[in-house]
């Protein structure tokens, strides 16, 4: 069974030091040239844990990482349509994990990949040293809208999700990012037993403890050699009984001696660092590109060159998620049907993910790219100046063998396996953008989207919760609301991270305590407002705030200021979830799909 890159944390963390003894006389080597590559993607130091990101030179503590930051692309209720294991599982997050909100993307129970970082990076929680923004930008282009433009609803609003170094990073060093100890703690069945937060501090505590009171004492007596068997039985053994994540912190008993010298966490940070020399051969630079508008109108944003890149140059590594089976992105509504005693969803649109993975009009399998910067790059036939091609084994996870297994081998692949690499086709000047060629069929189910287009019903009257936000227009009262209602897909919420604000803990004078309901992990809370007067120069709220929680608790708070509150999209009105949204997979060249793969024929 192929393991995810993650689930070799326990099963092989010990041997994470061992597997780099060939390597160490170039891993600690340091980058010391300016224009050095800021950013590689190669196979990390954790063995079996597939790719690693890596620091290309020094990092100060707040530096950001690479120019061009995450995608946030929504997977919504995914539950309703797949139960069974779904490999990009192991590399979403929550919506409501700190940068989106679930209200903020128009739906209720959302996961959000976050191709780049987001979803590229691995986790060793003593050894974090990124740091992923919190927010991500939201913005639509050109004053895009549901009413007349084909392309609302065909890409992700929410970009420029941004990583940081949360500490001094030295070049070469693998970049970690923080699951948090539920992640792992909450995987033990699966994964096995992992070190969590200080577990190493705490394994080098009682290394030392047992070195200091009982080796020291017994080393030169008769009892030396069961002492060292009872710490193998009882620490080094992975089959201990104890089952302690801060035993799975120690080292291989031949790197004590290093250990010793250095300290645990020095030691094992010095095995996680890769040479130059190893990242030039081994590895691909990712530092090739700039995020800005794009040249297409009504597209969005793109990527750009930021420096010449020579023809038939591999510029990018392309890391992909398989989806054996596309129609696990079929979104369905569920609707009570009463036939033979069972309910039955229908399908009304596919997952804006579709627009992101790359297939083949033959086959049922979709590829994800889940690495930084490839799903920000347009389609351009004309203009197309870079191809795809499969990725070379030695720099990449990329295994040749999965190109001639059949499709439903891949339901027993728990890891990602594939790879592309990303190639110039010609001279790329600074600045100049970067386009592929996502397909014939693609072009011509574009040209017939725009065709046959037409906006919904209802389209005319819809204002976005980012645009009504941006207004900060006097909020109108529900009575005001009889007569001249908001548009139906917004809500008006008290912004439970208001709270936070010295203007909210100035109005504790006025008997504003704290808010007074368990907000949970939503960061609003549906509101009505029943008045408004001006205080001192500023326009305040009366609003009744309903729990999220329980509907039948409520509680009036005066004097609120227009910061408090914002509107959020009602679930599913979103231009995500356009029944009209285009939908279509960028297309695989025939020449390099593999014939085992085409199950559609």
């Amino acid at each position: 069974m192929a393991m995810t890159r993650v689930q070799s944390l326990l099963l092989l963390f010990t041997g994470l030091l061992s597997c780099c003894h060939a390597d160490s006389q170039l891993q600690n080597s340091s980058f010391t040239s300016k224009d050095q590559c800021g950013i590689w993607i190669g196979m990390s130091t954790i063995p079996g844990a597939g790719i690693g990101m890596y620091a290309g030179k020094d990092f100060r503590r707040g530096d950001v990482l690479l120019p061009v930051g995450d995608l946030i692309i929504p997977i919504v209720d995914l539950w309703r349509r797949y139960t069974n294991f779904f490999l990009w599982d192991e590399y979403t997050w929550k919506s409501h994990s700190g940068f989106v909100g679930s209200t903020k993307m128009g739906a209720k129970d959302i996961d959000v990949a976050s191709p780049g970082f987001g979803a590229s990076i691995n986790s060793i929680m003593d050894f974090v040293n990124v740091y992923e923004e919190d927010t991500s930008q939201y913005s639509v282009p050109d004053n895009l809208h549901r009413l007349k433009d084909p392309e609302a609803g065909a890409f992700t609003y929410h970009h420029s999700r941004m990583s940081y170094a949360d500490v001094d990073i030295r070049a070469g060093e693998e970049l970690f990012n923080d699951y948090g100890d539920q992640w792992f703690t909450g995987r033990v069945k699966k994964l096995g037993i992992i070190p969590v937060t200080n577990d190493h501090a705490k394994a080098e505590k009682l290394y030392r403890s047992f070195a200091d009171k009982l080796l020291s004492k017994y080393e030169k007596t008769k009892y030396s050699s069961v002492i060292h068997d009872m710490w193998d039985a009882f620490v080094i053994d992975p089959n201990n009984f104890w089952k302690s994540s801060v035993f799975a912190a120690l080292p291989p008993k031949e790197d004590y001696q290093e250990m010793e010298q250095l300290g645990l966490h020095e030691m094992k940070r010095k095995k996680m660092t890769r040479s130059q020399e190893w990242l030039e051969q081994h590895a691909l630079c990712v530092d090739h590109f700039v995020f800005d508008k794009s040249t297409i109108p009504k597209a969005g944003h793109g990527v750009f060159a930021s420096h010449l890149l020579a023809a038939e140059t591999v510029v990018l590594p392309v890391p992909l998620i398989h989806i054996p089976d596309r129609s696990v992105l079929d979104m369905q509504q569920p609707r009570t049907m009463i036939r033979k005693g069972y309910k039955r969803d229908y399908f009304i649109r596919k997952q804006l993910l579709l627009n992101y993975c790359l297939g083949h009009a033959e086959s049922t399998m979709l590829l994800s790219p889940y690495g930084p910067v490839f799903n920000l790059i347009n389609h351009n036939q004309t203009l197309a100046n870079v191809r795809l091609q499969w990725a070379l084994p030695e720099r990449s996870a990329h295994n040749p063998d999965m190109l001639k297994k059949n499709v439903s081998d891949f339901t027993k692949e728990f890891g990602s396996r594939l790879a592309m690499e990303l190639v110039t086709l010609r001279d790329i000047q600074p600045g100049e953008e970067i386009f592929l060629d996502y397909g014939n069929e693609w072009e011509m189910a574009w040209k017939k989207h725009v065709a046959t287009w037409r906006p919904l019903k209802g389209a005319r009257n819809y204002t976005s919760a980012h645009d009504m936000n941006k207004r900060k227009d006097r909020l109108k009262t529900v009575f005001e609301e009889i007569d001249d209602p908001y548009p139906a897909n917004l809500i008006l919420h008290f912004r439970d991270e208001f709270t936070h604000t010295g203007p909210w803990k100035n109005s504790e004078k006025k008997g504003h305590d704290k808010f007074p309901f368990d907000s949970g992990i939503s960061d609003v809370t549906e509101c009505e407002i029943l008045r408004y007067e001006e205080l001192d120069g500023e326009i305040v709220y009366a609003a009744v705030l309903a729990s999220k929680n329980d509907t039948s608790k409520s509680l009036l708070i005066e004097q609120l200021p227009r910061e408090a509150f914002e509107f959020s999209d009602a679930p599913y009105t979103a231009d995500t979830f356009l029944h009209n949204a285009f939908r279509h997979d960028i297309r695989i060249p025939d020449e390099i799909f593999p014939d085992a793969w085409r199950n559609l024929q």
